[in-house]
């Protein structure tokens, strides 16, 4: 506080003027002191004053945007905007001695608006029987809000029933991650929502783009071939077009060629091709079905509440994010049975959310690419039992093995896939959770907007699963930035 009451020598000498009887001068000269004195005691209580509305008003101007921010969609007023606003003002507008109200948020629209005010105690002026004097600040946020289109491309595999510091599987602590983020995402609008679309796509070594018997087919029928015999032992599953890693070594560094062509093939058609069923895996290598992008919360959380982690296949991040590629993708296979936009929609932007808990690998017996044994055709030509992925070449007797096939061919062709979605202006945030295991380089080289360069911002590594949910949380908050236009 400044000041409380005025000093008794400061009593003293207005007293000994207004006593002086030498004449006219002194009565003047009392007057003018007075005022003067009560002059400089408004002014100290008014320049309090105007700092503390000063400080309020930039309080409320930063309540205002993380307020905005945080809720691009909200179609009313929330708790937590309130709890936001309230917070904000209150780490920035603290003063000793002020009373600072709770702030008030309201919406109009796109408009957001903060108000608040505050009691400022005053030292002179309380001499005149005023003893607060009120200052009051307010600030509207317009929210500029980008419509989002995004892929949760989330690992399956076996590994994730490891239990880790939460004393939950690794696989729940996911689940319970995916389901905040996609709550986050669609906040209060979780129907029809007209500014966001989310998909979910469960991966292993093999992507599973059909249910089967559930009256919906993601990927058109006449696109996927196979032997109708072997029909009722399918799954689900499809193995990969030879062609689009045809183009891809495992020296891959970045070539817009290279990355081009891959996401001219990922985007092409397949009719040509076809995406040919995927036997023998006995439901151990197979995926819950790909849930394509919708506008409403419910089908992604039961998408996400319906995986499970018995997906024995390995990990191949290169089919995932292949898959993840053609959800977004208005020339892909989904767009024929959900809206997609196309890659540069003015107002709309599109995000991947990659995570794993392990390497690239690869198995002795299924993946998206084949099987060691079997029917596994791949290449446009060859017959059910002429594959070799290898070379391209069709090569009779089906001796086809996974395992010359290469780690770094697959981190390659990964890494490619992420070069050809930056390309298209699509955004990606990447997270590794384990603490046994170095990261391959493919999950940390993703992350990020630009080709052939990953960023820190947009790449999480978790040691343990009891941050997973925090990192997801950090996504969402990344992905709400995304979406607000300064």
């Amino acid at each position: 506080m400044i000041g409380c009451k005025p000093t008794s020598a400061l009593k003293r000498i207005l007293t000994n003027i207004v006593k002086d009887q030498r004449g006219s001068v002194a009565v003047v000269a009392a007057a003018m002191a007075g005022a003067l004195v009560v002059g400089t005691g408004v002014s100290v209580d008014l320049g309090r004053a105007y700092s503390v509305k000063s400080k309020l008003q930039s309080a409320v101007d930063a309540a205002a945007v993380a307020v905005a921010a945080n809720s691009p969609s909200a179609s009313s007023v929330t708790t937590q905007m309130q709890t936001v606003a309230t917070d904000f003002v209150k780490a920035n507008a603290a003063q000793n001695g002020v009373t600072v109200a709770t702030p008030s948020v309201s919406l109009s629209g796109q408009s957001l608006t903060v108000a608040d005010s505050a009691q400022v105690p005053t030292t002179f002026l309380a001499m005149a029987g005023i003893s607060t004097m009120t200052v009051s600040a307010s600030s509207t946020a317009l929210r500029t809000v980008s419509g989002l289109e995004v892929a949760m491309v989330l690992d399956n595999t076996a590994s994730l029933s490891y239990v880790g510091a939460t004393g939950k599987s690794n696989f729940v602590e996911l689940q319970a991650a995916a389901n905040q983020l996609a709550n986050a995402l669609f906040a209060s609008g979780t129907t029809n929502n007209p500014l966001l679309r989310v998909g979910v796509i469960p991966y292993t070594g093999a992507v599973n783009p059909y249910t089967k018997g559930s009256g919906t087919v993601y990927v058109a029928s006449q696109l996927i071939s196979g032997n109708p015999s072997k029909s009722a032992s399918w799954t689900g599953c499809v193995v990969e077009r030879y062609s689009t890693f045809g183009g891809v070594s495992s020296s891959y560094a970045g070539s817009s060629t290279i990355y081009a062509a891959v996401a001219k093939d990922l985007d092409s058609s397949p009719a040509s091709a076809g995406y040919l069923q995927q036997y023998l895996n006995s439901g151990n290598g197979c995926p819950t079905a790909v849930q394509p992008l919708t506008n409403s919360l419910a089908p992604i959380t039961a998408a996400i509440n319906g995986m499970n982690d018995n997906g024995g296949s390995g990990t191949v991040g290169s089919v995932g994010i292949a898959w993840g590629y053609r959800l977004l993708s208005p020339n892909g296979p989904f767009a024929a049975v959900e809206t997609v936009n196309a890659w540069s929609t003015p107002k709309w932007k599109k995000a991947v959310v990659l995570m794993t808990d392990g390497v690239n690998e690869e198995t002795s017996s299924y993946n998206g690419f084949g099987e060691v044994t079997g029917n596994a055709p791949g290449k446009s030509g060859c017959s059910a039992t002429e594959k070799n992925y290898n070379s391209g070449s069709c090569e009779s007797g089906g001796n086809y093995d996974i395992k010359t096939y290469g780690i770094s061919q697959i981190d390659a062709e990964e890494e490619a896939v992420c070069d050809a979605l930056r390309a298209n202006g699509v955004t990606i945030f990447s997270v590794f959770l384990n603490s046994n295991t170095t990261p391959g380089p493919a999950i940390s080289y993703c992350a990020g907007t630009t080709p052939g360069n990953g960023v820190n911002s947009g790449y999480f590594y978790q040691a343990n699963n009891d941050t997973l949910v925090a990192a997801f949380s950090q996504i969402g908050q990344q992905l709400t930035t995304l979406r607000l236009t300064q």
